[in-house]
């Protein structure tokens, strides 16, 4: 964010998400500690981080969703 920040002001006021690829790769029972210690240090919602793997599609279908659902939304507030 503070990277945004020194380009553009305003881009750290637009969506953002985390979202964590190679999931594949990780223990599923060490996920919910990971996303406890992200939104600690970051201070975001559970709701604003995803988990994928870009090799097996697991969260991309959630990921995907919620991109649609933030572009559907961004375009009624425009027209």
């Amino acid at each position: 964010k503070n990277e945004l920040n020194s380009y553009k002001d305003d881009l750290t006021q637009k969506v953002s998400w985390i979202i964590c690829n190679k999931t594949d790769l990780l223990k599923q029972e060490d996920l919910p500690e990971i996303q406890q210690n992200l939104e600690k240090e970051f201070g975001i919602k559970s709701d604003s981080i995803f988990f994928i793997s870009a090799a097996t599609g697991e969260g991309t279908s959630e990921l995907l969703g919620k991109l649609e659902t933030e572009i559907l939304r961004n375009k009624s507030l425009e027209g």
